[in-house]
């Protein structure tokens, strides 16, 4: 895991989950279970849209996600591995294109 990612889940789990045992959830509801996709996807939705983002979506998030990765100086390899289902090469075409978009 890139040094980035390991600093930033370490500061989360200081913060919010100081107790957890290595096998708990990192991210959980609030009875320490695991977060079903559709408690996660409300939970975000509800948050974009008390920001005013009215369209939004996972993969949306994960595109975000990648975006700020690489314009954060952040590795195509590493990037790929992390999103685990995109090839180096996806991710490098894709990129151009959400780099664009954040650019207008």
């Amino acid at each position: 895991m890139p040094p980035q990612l390991v600093k930033a889940l370490s500061e989360y789990k200081a913060m919010w989950r100081r107790d957890a045992q290595d096998e708990e959830y990192l991210f959980c509801s609030v009875s320490a279970d695991k977060l079903s996709r559709h408690s996660l996807k409300a939970a975000y939705s509800k948050y974009a849209n008390t920001r005013g983002v009215q369209k939004t979506s996972m993969h949306g998030l994960r595109h975000t996600f990648a975006r700020e990765w690489y314009l954060n100086g952040g590795d195509v390899i590493q990037l790929s591995k992390i999103l685990s289902s995109a090839t180096p090469k996806s991710v490098a075409e894709g990129i151009p294109k959400t780099v664009k978009f954040h650019e207008m």
